[in-house]
């Protein structure tokens, strides 16, 4: 498990290959979201970056017998902004940045296609999370009373 602590400026991502330490940095770290066959209406999230990013790792319609299927037929699972009226046909290792407050969502995939991919957020609660983490200033009684409304510690080795 990947542990992200705030420290005097920046923060620490603790990997089981050692520290990496982002000493410059002012936001709290984005979160990825890998997901596998994600289809989702039309929605918008509330993340607290402009931006977030979309990487499909994987667009397989090999299991697929259509003649129709080809540049002019589309074996679905696209990306769709409402907002400004585009859509992204899906296709392994297409790298998409998107404006997560504009409604967006995907198209119905036909049966049997394979979709893998990751997706970089920033969303608020995390946000929220690390900044009262570095208002506490790494105090782990005051920002486990903070966060659970408990004063008791769990002090078990794990």
């Amino acid at each position: 498990m990947t542990f992200a602590y705030y420290t005097d400026s920046g923060y620490t991502l603790d990997l089981p290959d050692g520290p990496i330490h982002f000493s410059k940095a002012t936001r709290a770290p984005s979160e990825g979201y890998m997901s596998q066959n994600y289809e989702f209406p039309i929605h918008t999230n509330q993340l607290y970056a402009p931006y977030a990013m979309n990487w499909v790792t994987q667009h397989d319609h090999s299991g697929i017998e259509d003649p129709q299927l080809g540049d002019n037929h589309s074996s679905g699972g696209n990306y769709v902004d409402v907002s400004l009226r585009v859509v992204v046909k899906c296709a392994t290792d297409t790298i998409m940045s998107m404006q997560p407050a504009f409604k967006h969502g995907t198209t119905l995939a036909r049966e049997g296609v394979m979709r893998q991919g990751t997706a970089i957020n920033f969303s608020k609660h995390i946000k929220k999370t690390f900044t009262e983490a570095s208002e506490i200033e790494g105090d782990v009684k005051a920002m486990v009373t903070r966060l659970t409304g408990s004063t008791a510690i769990n002090t078990t080795t794990v």
